[in-house]
């Protein structure tokens, strides 16, 4: 095994718009939760809730998992 090389890096316009999106997704799920507060103490399958659950699962922890996978699997 070689190790680590930057070598094979990917550049930064591949990772970065991952990350980006990931930021966005993270914006609107706050704004999302702070705005729907009162939800929270209801039954969880209410359709702004789930709304909620998918917007973090995807727009935020998918796309910031995607783009570490994308810059660390070449490097590694």
């Amino acid at each position: 095994m070689e190790g680590v090389s930057t070598d094979k890096a990917p550049a930064a316009g591949v990772v970065v718009p991952h990350f980006a999106i990931a930021a966005f997704g993270f914006l609107f799920l706050s704004l999302t939760v702070f705005l729907s507060a009162e939800m929270f103490f209801g039954h969880f399958y209410q359709p702004r809730l789930l709304a909620i659950t998918h917007i973090a699962a995807l727009g935020w922890v998918t796309m910031i998992i995607i783009g570490a996978l994308y810059q660390l699997i070449p490097v590694v």
